[in-house]
C-alpha cells in the first residue's frame, strides 16, 4: 500500500509539475515574442547583432558551472527518495561555497575577455565601447547566477518545480518591464544586460523565501564543506560537464562563425529564426524537464518498470506537441517571419526551416532520452555521442559558411543533430528503458509520425484550391488541426486520451503539500 501511495503521488507530482512548467513557459515564451521585435526594430541589426554575440562568449562561460547543478538535483531527488534529509543540507552548504568561487572566475573570465573583443570580432569602432560593456555586465550576471542557481537546483530535486516557476514569472516580468524603458531611454545591448541582472536577483530572493518556507528542515551552513559529497556529486557532473561543453560548441557557436566570417549584422536573422525554432523544445522543456528528477527517485526505487511506462509515455507527448508546431513553423517559415519583425526578414526562412527541422528532432525523441539517461547516470555514452555530434556540427558549418552563409551555418547545424538524436541517442534511452530499439521506432515513434504525413497532405490540398494560396494561416491552421485530429482520432486510442485526462486531474486534485 505504500509503494501503491507513493508511486501514486510521483505520478500526480510529474502531471502537477509539467501543468506548472506550461503555464510558466507559455507565460515566458508570449513575453519574449511581444517584447522581441521592438528590442530589433530600437536597436538595429548591429547592436542586436552585439547581444547575440555576447550571449555566445558568456554562455562558455557557464561551463564554469561544471556540471554541479544538475548533479545537485540529481542527488537531491535521490537522497529523498532514500529518506536522507541531512545529507541534503550538507550538500547545499557544500556546493554553495563553490559556486561562490565560480562566480568571481566568471566576472574576471568577463573582463578578460572585453581587452581582446575588438581584435577577435568584426565590430563597428563605434559600438565597441558598449560591446565591452554590455560583455562585462553580462559577466556579473553570470557571477550572481551561479551561486544562487542551488535554490533553482534544490526546488527541483524536490519536484516542486510549480513553484519554482512562481519565481521565473515573477522576474521575467520584472525584466521585460525594465528591458522596454531602458530601451526607450536609449541604453542600447546594454539595456538587455541589465535587466537580466535585476531579474536573477528578484528571481533568487523569491526562490529562497519559497524554500525557508516549504523546507523548514533544511540547513545551509555557510562553515560546512564535505569533500565526500562533493566527490559524489563530482562522478556525475564532471560527464553532464562534458555534455554542456559539447551543447555549446553545438548550439552556441553559430553566431561566432558568423560573427568571424561575415560580420555582427549578419548574426540578426539568424538569430531571429533561431529565436523561433528554438520554441519547439521551450514547448516540450515544460513536459520533459519534471522527467529528470523523476526517472533519478524512481532509480533510487529501483522501479524500472515505471520508469520504463513514463519514457514511453514522455517521448509520445513530446513528439506530438513539437510536430504540431514544427510542421507550421517548417511550412510557414516565410509568413510567420514577414508577421513576427518584418518583411525584410521574411528571406531568411530557409534558415528557420533548418533550425526548425534541427530543434524538432531534439525535442520530439532527444529530449525524453536525456532526461533518462541523465536521471539514471548513463552520461558516459551519451557524452561521447554529443561530441561526435558537436565536432560534425563546428566542421560543417565552418565549412559552409563562405558558400552559403547563414543557410550554410544551419544546415551544418540540422544535419549532425538530427543523425545523432534520431539514430544514438533515443535507441541509447530505449535500451536503457528496457524496450528494443525496433519497438521504440515502430510503438512509440510511428503512431505519431503518420499522421504528420495525412496533415501535409491536409496542407497541401487547401494550398490549390482556388483562392486559397492567398489564406497561408488558414492553410497553417487546417494543417496543425488536421495532425491533432488524426493522431487523437486514430493513432492514439482512446484509451491513451483518457490517461492523459486523468493525469491532468490528478495534478490539479494533488494537494499543495504533497511530498
Amino acid at each position: 500500500m505504500v509503494a501503491e501511495n507513493q508511486a501514486a503521488n510521483l505520478v500526480g507530482r510529474i502531471a502537477r509539475n509539467a501543468v506548472a512548467n506550461y503555464i510558466g513557459q507559455f507565460v515566458v515564451m508570449g513575453i519574449g515574442f511581444l517584447i522581441t521585435p521592438f528590442v530589433v526594430h530600437r536597436l538595429g541589426d548591429s547592436q542586436y547583432g552585439i547581444w547575440g554575440l555576447t550571449g555566445s562568449v558568456v554562455a562558455y562561460l557557464t561551463l564554469l558551472d561544471l556540471g554541479f547543478s544538475a548533479g545537485a538535483a540529481r542527488f537531491i531527488a535521490r537522497f529523498e527518495g532514500e529518506g536522507r534529509r541531512q545529507e541534503i543540507s550538507i550538500l547545499i552548504s557544500t556546493l554553495w561555497w563553490v559556486y561562490c568561487g565560480l562566480g568571481a572566475v566568471a566576472l574576471s573570465g568577463a573582463a578578460a575577455v572585453t581587452l581582446f573583443l575588438p581584435h577577435l570580432f568584426r565590430i563597428e569602432p563605434t559600438l565597441v565601447q558598449v560591446a565591452c560593456v554590455t560583455l562585462l555586465l553580462a559577466g556579473l550576471h553570470l557571477a550572481l547566477h551561479l551561486p544562487t542557481s542551488l535554490f533553482n537546483a534544490i526546488l527541483v530535486g524536490e519536484q516542486r518545480i510549480d513553484l519554482n516557476n512562481v519565481a521565473s514569472i515573477v522576474g521575467r516580468l520584472i525584466e521585460a518591464a525594465l528591458t522596454v524603458a531602458l530601451v526607450s531611454l536609449g541604453w542600447g545591448a546594454v539595456a538587455l544586460a541589465v535587466a537580466s541582472i535585476v531579474a536573477t536577483s528578484v528571481i533568487a530572493a523569491v526562490r529562497r523565501g519559497i524554500i525557508q518556507r516549504m523546507l523548514p528542515w533544511l540547513r545551509m551552513n555557510w562553515r560546512s564543506f564535505d569533500q565526500h559529497i562533493l566527490r559524489q556529486v563530482l562522478s556525475f557532473s564532471a560527464f553532464v560537464f562534458g555534455l554542456q561543453v559539447t551543447g555549446l560548441i553545438a548550439f552556441n557557436t553559430d553566431n561566432i562563425v558568423l560573427a568571424t566570417f561575415l560580420s555582427a549584422a549578419s548574426i540578426t536573422p539568424f538569430a531571429l529564426s533561431y529565436k523561433l525554432a528554438n520554441l519547439l523544445t521551450q514547448v516540450t522543456q515544460p513536459l520533459v524537464n519534471v522527467l529528470f528528477p523523476a526517472f533519478a527517485e524512481m532509480q533510487g526505487r529501483k522501479d524500472l518498470e515505471r520508469s520504463r511506462l513514463l519514457f514511453i509515455e514522455g517521448t509520445q507527448v513530446s513528439t506530438v506537441i513539437s510536430l504540431l508546431l514544427g510542421l507550421i513553423l517548417i511550412f510557414g517559415a516565410d509568413q510567420i517571419l514577414r508577421m513576427w519583425v518584418g518583411e525584410q526578414y521574411a528571406s531568411s526562412f530557409r534558415i528557420l526551416q533548418l533550425l526548425a527541422f534541427s530543434n524538432l528532432t531534439i525535442a520530439a525523441v532527444g529530449s525524453s532520452s536525456s532526461n533518462l539517461l541523465l536521471g539514471y547516470g548513463r552520461v558516459r555514452a551519451f557524452f561521447l555521442i554529443t561530441v561526435g555530434h558537436a565536432v560534425a556540427n563546428l566542421g560543417l558549418s565552418v565549412f559552409l559558411v563562405a558558400p552559403l552563409q547563414g543557410e550554410g551555418v544551419a544546415l551544418g547545424t540540422v544535419i549532425p543533430v538530427s543523425i545523432a538524436n534520431l539514430f544514438f541517442i533515443f535507441p541509447l534511452g530505449c535500451r536503457t528503458a528496457g524496450i528494443p530499439v525496433w519497438q521504440g521506432y515502430h510503438r512509440i515513434l510511428w503512431p505519431t509520425l503518420w499522421p504528420a504525413f495525412f496533415a501535409i497532405a491536409v496542407y497541401t490540398g487547401l494550398k490549390l484550391m482556388p483562392g486559397m494560396a492567398n489564406q497561408p494561416l488558414f492553410c497553417l491552421a487546417g494543417m496543425g488541426l488536421s495532425y491533432l485530429l488524426c493522431y487523437m482520432l486514430l493513432s492514439s486510442g482512446r484509451y491513451q486520451s483518457v490517461a492523459y485526462l486523468r493525469r491532468f486531474r490528478q495534478a490539479m486534485n494533488l494537494k499543495r503539500g504533497t511530498n
